[in-house]
Parts: C-alpha cells; sequence; structure tokens
C-alpha cells in the first residue's frame, strides 16, 4: 500500500531534523566554528541562501510523492 501524505512529511522532517544537527554539531565541535559563525548562515540579508535548501530538504519527499502520483 501506498504511505499516506503524512508519513512523506515525516520522512521530510527527520531530513530536516538530521540536516540542522549535523550543520551545528559538526559545525561546532569538529569545524571549531563559534555558535555565532554557524547562525549566519540563516541571515538572509548576507546573501546566504540555506533556509532554502532546509525548505527544499523538507519538502522534497513530499513534493516527489506528489509529482509520481503516488499522494
Amino acid at each position: 500500500s501506498v504511505p499516506k501524505p503524512a508519513v512523506y512529511w515525516l520522512i521530510g522532517g527527520i531530513w530536516l531534523t538530521i540536516t540542522l544537527a549535523f550543520e551545528f554539531l559538526f559545525g561546532h565541535y569538529v569545524a571549531g566554528k563559534s555558535w555565532d559563525d554557524i547562525f549566519q548562515v540563516f541571515d538572509l540579508s548576507r546573501g546566504n541562501l540555506f533556509l532554502f535548501v532546509l525548505l527544499v530538504t523538507t519538502l522534497a519527499p513530499w513534493l516527489v510523492a506528489k509529482l509520481k502520483g503516488l499522494i
């Protein structure tokens, strides 16, 4: 059976969580960036488009399922 739309939203949410965890944890503890440097990546006024990456990451599972006619 085909999963319901909520499953695709859940997958997108999990991808979002994993992406943010990697960004913050790897960036701070492995790459040695300050928290301020990490938060600058979310500043659209500086031309950073990472928020759009997060949006696409979250929407992608649902959008692909919709385009393939699964939902």
